[in-house]
């Protein structure tokens, strides 16, 4: 297995005002998959591209176990890469598409065979070798593309939106498909993604970038409860945020004062970021009392428009308990599910 570490990398395309990459760092570690999430343009399939050697970085360096790979070209560093699209060969059929790295490497050919139908078995396609590539569905074609990119055993699997022109119903077998099989080879993995659910599934850690820089980098979980920036919390589906002022580990905003354990002691401006979940029906003391403007079924939840102190929030409640426009929702705010993030006038 192999270690990646990404040091202070940099990418200035000629022409270009700003770095499209700008002091990019990162380790991962061996076996590990991580998702690189952002926005479109945000810089995600540059740094697959200097990974894989494809782009030579401006600034920094590429190290897979420790030893630099900048200067070994892309078809020696044992990386592979699967795109958006399969690009599978159509002249060739399903075995000899799987099998073009390994006779690239001149294996032998009953060795290949056997790589190959091992592969099938994985991708869940046995017996397919014989099939012409251009008979597979969509699902299938990206499923042979899997194969034919890990069949080399690469040192570092790099992934470019492999799932994004697939249907739901679809992609969602991918990716179960995709972790399985990650798992069961321990091959280090990037994967580039716009989508958050997608990250959130498949990745062991999230690295997220927003305009060319790492943002914040860890489990999943840390971007729902521990977001570092109110932009980030927004990229991650919470729209309430509640001016306040932190003392020490307590925050006092119009909507109560808070003190929340998981926060370091400071004195500053903050949010406090609500999450919609992030509420109970309560009729307490602390309770506060909001009017439905609208409400969003979301099948087991329902989503809700509320008025609370004359400005918009939302709060999502299970769907066994309805209430009406016009009705008042006596809720409380779930401390524990609590964060805050610094106050920045300019957003």
């Amino acid at each position: 297995m192999t270690k990646l570490q990404l040091i202070n990398l940099t990418k200035h395309y000629s022409g270009a005002p700003e770095p499209s990459v700008k002091d990019f760092n990162l380790t991962v570690e061996p076996g590990e998959l991580v998702a690189f999430l952002g926005p479109s343009g945000c810089g995600k399939t540059t740094v697959l591209k200097m990974i894989s050697g494809l782009l030579l970085p401006t600034e920094g360096d590429v190290l897979f176990n420790d030893e630099s790979v900048i200067e070994i070209p892309p078809e020696k560093r044992e990386v592979s890469m699967v795109f958006q699209k399969p690009l599978l060969f159509p002249h060739m059929n399903v075995g000899e598409n799987i099998g073009f790295g390994l006779r690239m490497r001149k294996q032998k050919k009953d060795e290949i065979k056997v790589k190959v139908n091992n592969m099938l078995e994985l991708v869940r396609l046995k017996g397919y070798a014989d099939r012409k590539s251009t008979e597979l569905s969509g699902g299938q074609e990206q499923r042979i593309s899997l194969a034919r990119g890990l069949v080399i055993e690469p040192r570092i699997f790099l992934l470019d939106e492999p799932l994004s022109a697939l249907d739901a119903s679809l992609r969602i077998e991918m990716r179960e498909l995709i972790r399985k099989i990650q798992r069961h080879m321990k091959v280090t993995t990037i994967c580039v993604t716009h989508d958050q659910e997608e990250a959130v599934m498949l990745a062991d850690k999230i690295a997220l970038m927003f305009d060319g820089k790492l943002q914040q980098y860890g489990v999943p979980e840390v971007f729902y409860e521990r977001p570092k920036t109110k932009r980030i919390a927004e990229f991650f589906g919470c729209t309430n945020f509640v001016k306040g002022t932190q003392k020490g580990r307590t925050v006092a905003t119009k909507l109560g004062a808070y003190t929340l354990d998981q926060l370091d002691d400071d004195n500053r401006e903050v949010y406090l970021v609500v999450r919609p979940e992030a509420v109970e029906v309560s009729d307490g003391a602390d309770s506060l009392k909001a009017k439905v403007k609208s409400r969003i079924f979301m099948g087991t939840h329902v989503r809700y428009i509320i008025d609370l102190f004359g400005k918009e929030y939302q709060i999502t409640l299970e769907s066994a308990t309805l209430y009406k426009e016009g009705d008042i929702i006596s809720f409380r705010l779930l401390k524990e599910r609590l964060w805050a993030v610094p106050y920045d006038d300019n957003i």
